[in-house]
C-alpha cells in the first residue's frame, strides 16, 4: 500500500509540474481575449443560421467559432458608429458581400458656356476622388455612369473590395484577400451593416468593431504578399522564424522597414489538427514589424528525425518546386534559412534547406518548371544565409535597441514574438542566444553574387541602399572549419564573385554549382544534447517528487503511508 500510494503521488506530482505551463498558456488566451473585445463596441448580432452559437463570434475566445452551412447573412448592430471591422476567420476566409449606407456623393461643379463665349471651350467633366489618410489603406475608386460623381471605398489594397452602387446602399464584396484576420475600413460609418457569407459553410472565431479613427494597434491589417522583396525568410514552421533567425525580422522588418516577405513550407492544419497554429504564426509575425500577409503552402506537418526519413514523407520535386516559386515570385536580393543539418536535427528542417539550396541554381534556370518561368520570370538571388552554416560565418547583434519597438533589442522581440504561439510554450522550446548550441545570431553566407561579406554585421552588406549599421562586428570564437562538400571541397571564399545585378541571369555554371556543394546528412549532435537536457529534466522532476513525498509524510504522519 505504502509504495503503490508513493507512486500514484509522483504520478500526480508530474503531471501538475509538466500541464501547468500549459494552462497557463489557456490562460493567457482568455486575457488576450478580454483585453481585444475591452476595445471593441458591444455588438448585438442576427443571423438566419445557427442563431444560438452566435455569441461564440463576440466572446474572445479562440476555442470557440460560430458555424453555418448553407450561404447566410449576418447582420450588425451597434449603439455607436462602425468605422472599421476585424473578422478572424477560424481555418480559412470566405468571400462575403457587405452591404452599407450609400456614402454621400460627391459633386464637381461644371464651366456653362454661352453663346457669346464663343473662344471658350466647354469643359470637360472631372472627377474626384476621396482619400482617407491611412498608413495600410489603398483607395479604390469606383466611378458611377454619371461622370461628375464618385464613391471610394477604402480597405486594405486595391484588390480587396469591389462595390455595386445601388438607390440606397452599396455592396463591398470581400474575403477574397485570402486574409486569415482581415480588416476592412469602411469609409462612411454608420450603426448597422449585413454581412452575406457566400460560401455554403464556414466558421468564423471573432468578430470586433470600432469607432471611427479608433481601431487599436493590435488590430493586424494586413498588406497584400509583396511583388518584390528585399529579403525572404524562409521557414519550416511557424515558430521557426523566431526561434532559429533571432532579431532578423524586428530588425529588418520593423526597424531598418525593408521589404520582408515570409514563406512557410509547412502548413498546420489537417494532419495533427492544428488549424489554430496559423493564428499564432500571424500573431508573432505582427509583433515583430511584419506587414505583408505571408506565403503559407499545402504540405501538411509531419515530422523526420532525418533528411532520409523526410524524403519518404514528402515529395521532394514538389518541394524544390514550391521554392523555386517563391524565388521566381518575391524576387529577393537575400534570403535566409535553415541550419542544413535541422538545428537540432528536425528532418524537415533539413529537407527545407535541402530544397532551398537546390532551388537557388534552378530559379534562373529557363528549361526549369516552365510554369512559373511564365508566371514569374526566371530569378537569381544576390545572398543566401544559412542558419548555423559554418563557412562564411557571420555572428550578427540582435542586442541593438531598436527605435520601432520602444528601445527592446531584436533578440527580446523575437522572444516576444515565440510568446504568441500560446500553443507552444509548454514545450522545451526557447530562442537561443549567446553560447546555445543553437545560437539564433549564428550565420554563414552560403551563396553570393556581390562577394564575400567584410563588415560582417548586416546582411544587405554590399547591396545598396547601404544600412547604417552603427555598432561593430561581433568578436566570437567560431571555428574556421568548414562543411565537407560532397561535390566540390571549394569554399564560396575561393570563388570569383558574380556579376552584381539582380535582373534575370543566365543558368548556374558548373563551377557554380560546385561551388554552392551540399552539405553532407551526418548526424549532428544537437538532438544528443537534447535527449542530455531531458533526461535530466526528467530526473529532477522525479527528485523533486520523492522529496515532496517525504515531507509530507514526516510532517503529518499520515497513516496510508505506514
Amino acid at each position: 500500500m505504502q509504495v503503490l500510494f508513493k507512486k500514484k503521488a509522483a504520478a500526480l506530482v508530474i503531471i501538475i509540474l509538466l500541464t501547468s505551463s500549459y494552462y497557463a498558456g489557456a490562460g493567457e488566451i482568455s486575457q488576450k481575449g478580454k483585453v481585444a473585445r475591452s476595445a471593441s463596441l458591444p455588438l448585438t448580432l442576427t443571423s438566419d443560421t445557427n442563431s444560438s452559437n452566435l455569441s461564440a463570434s463576440t466572446d474572445g475566445d479562440s476555442q470557440t467559432v460560430w458555424k453555418w452551412n448553407k450561404t447566410t447573412s449576418l447582420k450588425i448592430k451597434s449603439k455607436k458608429d462602425i468605422g472599421s471591422i476585424y473578422i478572424i476567420w477560424d481555418r480559412k476566409p470566405v468571400p462575403f458581400s457587405l452591404i452599407l449606407p450609400k456614402p454621400p456623393v460627391t459633386t464637381t461643379p461644371s464651366t456653362t458656356t454661352t453663346q457669346k463665349s464663343t473662344t471658350q471651350k466647354p469643359t470637360t467633366p472631372t472627377t474626384s476622388t476621396t482619400t482617407t489618410p491611412t498608413t495600410t489603406s489603398t483607395p479604390t475608386t469606383i466611378t458611377t455612369s454619371q461622370a461628375t460623381t464618385t464613391e471610394t471605398a477604402v480597405g486594405l489594397n486595391s484588390e480587396n473590395y469591389m462595390i455595386s452602387n445601388k438607390t440606397s446602399f452599396q455592396i463591398l464584396t470581400c474575403g477574397t484577400s485570402g486574409f486569415l484576420h482581415e480588416y476592412i475600413k469602411i469609409s462612411n460609418p454608420g450603426r448597422s451593416f449585413t454581412l452575406t457569407l457566400h460560401n455554403q459553410d464556414g466558421m468564423i472565431m471573432d468578430i470586433y468593431a470600432f469607432g471611427p479613427n479608433e481601431t487599436p494597434g493590435w488590430v493586424q491589417r494586413w498588406q497584400p504578399m509583396l511583388d518584390k522583396a528585399d529579403m525572404l525568410v524562409f521557414s519550416t514552421h511557424a515558430d521557426d522564424e523566431h526561434l532559429w533567425y533571432g532579431g532578423t525580422l524586428p530588425v529588418y522588418a520593423g526597424e531598418y522597414k525593408k521589404k520582408v516577405q515570409v514563406a512557410y513550407l509547412i502548413s498546420h492544419g489537417k494532419a495533427r489538427n492544428e488549424y489554430y497554429r496559423n493564428h499564432e504564426l500571424l500573431d508573432g509575425l505582427w509583433k515583430v514589424g511584419v506587414r505583408s500577409y505571408p506565403m503559407i503552402s499545402d504540405f501538411e506537418d509531419y515530422y523526420a528525425t532525418s533528411l532520409k526519413e523526410a524524403f519518404t514523407l514528402y515529395n521532394e520535386e514538389a518541394m524544390i518546386k514550391y521554392t523555386v516559386m517563391l524565388l521566381r515570385r518575391f524576387k529577393p536580393d537575400v534570403v535566409v534559412g535553415h541550419d542544413p543539418n535541422g538545428e537540432y536535427g528536425h528532418g524537415v528542417h533539413r529537407l527545407c534547406s535541402h530544397c532551398l539550396k537546390e532551388a537557388i541554381p534552378k530559379s534562373s534556370n529557363p528549361e526549369y518548371d516552365l510554369k512559373t518561368a511564365s508566371e514569374h520570370g526566371l530569378w537569381k538571388i544576390k545572398k543566401c544565409y544559412l542558419h548555423l552554416y559554418n563557412k562564411n560565418r557571420i555572428v550578427m547583434d540582435w542586442d541593438v535597441p531598436l527605435k520601432a519597438f520602444g528601445g527592446k533589442t531584436g533578440f527580446e522581440m523575437a522572444v516576444a514574438g515565440y510568446k504568441c504561439h500560446l500553443s507552444q510554450q509548454s514545450n522545451w522550446f526557447y530562442v537561443p542566444g549567446k553560447g546555445d548550441i543553437n545560437d539564433c545570431r549564428k550565420f554563414g553566407l552560403y551563396f553570393t553574387t556581390v562577394g564575400k561579406d567584410v563588415a560582417k554585421n548586416d546582411f544587405f552588406e554590399h547591396i545598396a541602399p547601404v544600412i547604417p549599421v552603427t555598432r561593430p562586428p561581433i568578436t566570437d570564437n567560431i571555428s574556421t572549419d568548414t562543411h565537407t562538400s560532397a561535390v566540390s571541397t571549394t569554399t564560396l571564399s575561393d570563388t570569383t564573385v558574380m556579376p552584381t545585378s539582380s535582373s534575370v541571369m543566365p543558368p548556374s555554371t558548373t563551377t557554380e554549382l560546385e561551388v554552392l556543394g551540399r552539405v553532407p546528412d551526418n548526424p549532428t549532435i544537437h538532438f544528443t544534447h537534447i535527449m542530455v537536457l531531458s533526461g535530466i529534466s526528467s530526473i529532477l522532476v522525479v527528485c523533486i517528487a520523492g522529496l515532496f513525498i517525504s515531507y509530507i509524510r514526516k510532517k503529518y504522519s499520515m497513516s496510508i503511508f505506514k
